[in-house]
């Protein structure tokens, strides 16, 4: 019996769009996934008065974490089936904040109704426009003293203030409770967020996957709040105008929040394969085209992204860098080294003309500046001058070089003196293949060298100082050879 997933996804920069809502197309491809029996759910800081607002167009009725971890909701009833409230010492916290001239939003639950109270009078300008952004919202709450801030089941506390004014009181408190300190994606004011020290995405994902009984679980994020949620998934993808930071800890990099990433991904991985369509069967990897081709190329960007990131590493890049990928694919490894050299030149071959376009695509403001130069050329006959390169790299391609052991001396003969060849592959003939890998192998012929093969073959193609990088847990191969 297959795996139940449960996928999860953030709201605010990564499922909705800058508009702050969830575009036609990702409510009819998440409410399509839904009702051929997969389980979606999203993970806000959102209420759900809220983020129902901004969901209206998805359908699935699966409980949703809201406040950050704060409480999960049953969509259709909207009772709290978790709750987290905190203990007595929110009072003291609450009184410091005043004392330092910080006036709190405080959330809490009154006669079984949430509240959001403030003192109306001492509200900052970003708490006042946060406060009209809500004019209609049945939980707005001023008050007039600060005693009344302390009434009621206190859940969440929210601060729209300075970066100095608020930077020590995260300090103090972040170990004693879930605290966010980050500036909101759509206003940049800086918030300081404080809710009890059981409330975490993270948390409340682990409890709602129980709860649905389901086998894994895969998220999907844009900010450090994201952070815990993409350390207790199974895979966890990051959209690509997440921060750096989270997209670090991203198992892959997807489209954009105004790319509909997450539904595309979504589409391409569930879709597609409830069709028998993977991205593999959707068009040749050896020389992509058509629409399928398409479809398999944005694949590779999203699979192919941690390996890369890993053997990037291998290289020492100087800011004058000129490098070489072979095999560009979707753009995405031209993409990543271009953003590590100031005054270089990254330049992409493929024989792929579907290869080459999207690469530009993907690459349009480098390729606009000459930063970047992609090329329909074959490794086989290189149109490069002898010793152009520093560094030349190919990523997932060599398992296609129509004559590897005559191809690598043309590498050879491109690369200058002094300079470093990488060969990245997620799978090598001494790992431990799955069924999945064997059938890949089989189905495309594809060359998977062992790690003595790997060496050989650069050792006779003039190769030097030869590493062979393995990652432990992974069946990664990095082949380095220098000149």
């Amino acid at each position: 019996m297959a795996d139940k997933t449960l996928y999860l996804s953030d709201l605010d920069g990564t499922l909705l769009n800058s508009r702050k809502m969830t575009s036609e197309y990702t409510s009819r491809i998440i409410n399509e996934i839904v009702r051929q029996g997969n389980i979606f759910s999203y993970a806000t800081a959102r209420s759900w008065n809220t983020a129902r607002n901004v969901t209206a167009g998805i359908t699935a009725c699966v409980p949703a974490i809201v406040y950050n971890g704060v409480f999960v909701i049953d969509t259709i009833s909207g009772e709290r089936i978790i709750s987290n409230y905190f203990d007595g010492s929110v009072h003291a916290v609450i009184d410091e904040l005043i004392e330092q001239n910080i006036y709190p939003t405080v959330y809490s639950v009154r006669d079984g109704s949430e509240k959001f109270s403030f003192v109306k009078r001492e509200i900052t300008k970003g708490m006042a426009d946060f406060v009209e952004s809500r004019r209609a919202d049945s939980r707005t709450n001023p008050v007039g003293s600060v005693s009344e801030l302390h009434l009621g089941d206190i859940f969440y506390l929210t601060c729209i203030d300075g970066f100095e004014k608020l930077r020590p009181i995260y300090d103090k408190y972040k170990e004693r409770y879930h605290c966010v300190f980050q500036r909101d994606i759509y206003s940049n004011e800086q918030w300081l967020e404080i809710m009890p020290i059981s409330a975490s995405k993270s948390l409340a994902a682990v409890h709602l996957k129980e709860y649905l009984g389901c086998d894994r679980l895969v998220v999907f994020g844009d900010a450090l709040n994201d952070k815990d949620l993409f350390e207790c998934a199974d895979e966890a993808y990051a959209v690509d105008n997440a921060c750096e930071e989270l997209k670090a800890a991203a198992t892959a990099i997807i489209g954009s929040n105004n790319d509909d990433g997450v539904a595309k991904w979504l589409e391409r991985r569930i879709l597609m394969s409830e069709e028998k369509r993977s991205v593999t069967e959707l068009g040749d990897p050896r020389k992509p085209h058509g629409e399928a081709g398409a479809e398999m190329l944005a694949g590779m960007n999203e699979h192919h992204y941690p390996v890369t990131g890993w053997a990037l590493g291998f290289f020492d890049f100087k800011e004058n860098d000129t490098v070489l990928d072979i095999g560009c694919g979707g753009g995405e490894t031209i993409r990543r080294i271009a953003e590590k050299i100031s005054s270089g030149k990254v330049y992409g071959i493929d024989y792929s003309e579907l290869s080459v376009k999207l690469s530009k695509e993907h690459n349009s403001d480098s390729v606009k500046s000459n930063k970047v130069e992609i090329i329909k050329a074959s490794v086989e006959k290189m149109p490069f001058k002898d010793d152009f390169f520093n560094k030349v790299i190919t990523v997932e391609s060599f398992y296609f070089w129509p004559d590897p052991q005559e191809n690598l001396k043309e590498v050879y003969r491109v690369l200058d003196k002094g300079g470093k060849f990488l060969i990245v592959a997620d799978i090598h003939g001494d790992a431990e293949l799955d069924m999945e890998d064997i059938e890949g192998i089989q189905k495309y012929g594809l060359f998977n060298p062992t790690l003595d093969q790997f060496r050989s073959l650069l050792e006779n193609a003039g190769f030097k100082d030869i590493i062979i990088h393995t990652e432990k847990g992974k069946k990664w191969v990095c082949a380095e050879g220098n000149k």
